[in-house]
């Protein structure tokens, strides 16, 4: 971790004393969850700017993305890993989504949407940290996803009432 606020320091205390607990367990991983009601996450504030035609400044358009996780798909795999838990297992499992797609194309989608005349400005990625989540474990317990952009088009719906 570089420089990290009290938010990230106590999320890191509690792991290490849930696993130092010698206690079984499962530490789940996510970034900004979606669903059921309208947000703050990166994605709702996304979708808000093109739905008003507002400019949007955004970097690694082009690269890889699945930072986002649906309520249902969460409450689901918790299900499951209740259903199949031993005494033996232990675990830390990233979510997110299963499939990757271009941020470009998730914004495509939702000026589509809106039919939005929102303006995309690339800024300067040099000091931009970027990543795609790596869920190959979880899916091993059984983890999926909807499509994001489904997704998307659920979000749409409940912002739209």
């Amino acid at each position: 971790m570089v420089n990290p606020n009290t938010y990230a320091v106590t999320k890191y205390l509690a792991e290490k004393i849930i696993i130092e607990s010698g206690i079984p367990y499962f530490i789940l991983r996510m970034p900004g969850i979606v669903g059921r009601e309208w947000g703050k996450s990166f994605i709702y504030s996304l979708m808000d700017k093109i739905k008003n035609n507002s400019p949007i400044e955004l970097y690694y358009l082009d690269k890889d993305f699945n930072n986002i996780l649906d309520i249902d798909d969460l409450t689901e795999f918790i299900t499951v890993l209740c259903y199949n838990w031993t005494n033996n297992n232990s675990d830390i499992l990233l979510l997110g989504n299963t499939e990757y797609v271009k941020l470009t194309e998730i914004i495509s989608h939702i000026k589509e949407l809106y039919q939005s005349t929102s303006v995309i400005h690339v800024v300067d990625t040099e000091c931009k940290r970027y990543f795609t989540l790596d869920v190959t474990k979880a899916m091993r317990y059984g983890y999926h996803s909807k499509k994001i952009l489904s997704i998307i088009d659920d979000l749409y719906q409940i912002q739209k009432g």
